[in-house]
């Protein structure tokens, strides 16, 4: 039963790796589910997949503003947000800052 719920868990944070790599092919990616930090809350699901943190190096953020790269991201994951993602908290870099972070 663990195996089946971890892999049931998993769904949301795979979806949005997916979608992410397909569309920005990341030198890095680094995605957290968040949500038990949001137990509780009126949006948050009991299993969990509704909040993540997400970290992602891409060529493609090059000579984006914050706001254009954000966008850039909450347009490629909508089906993510359609189907049960409630929250990301972003953060993108150019392969270039990431280097330096």
């Amino acid at each position: 039963m663990r195996n089946e719920r971890k892999t049931y868990l998993d769904q949301m944070k795979l979806k949005i790796k997916k979608f992410l790599t397909e569309s920005l092919s990341p030198n890095y990616i680094n995605i957290q589910d968040v949500s038990h930090a949001h137990a509780g809350h009126i949006e948050a699901s009991p299993n969990g997949e509704t909040h993540f943190n997400i970290t992602i190096s891409s060529h493609h953020f090059i000579d984006k503003t914050k706001i254009e790269r954000h966008k850039i991201v909450n347009n490629i994951l909508k089906p993510c947000f359609n189907s049960g993602l409630h929250a990301a908290s972003i953060k993108t870099l150019t392969p270039e800052e990431y280097e330096k972070s």
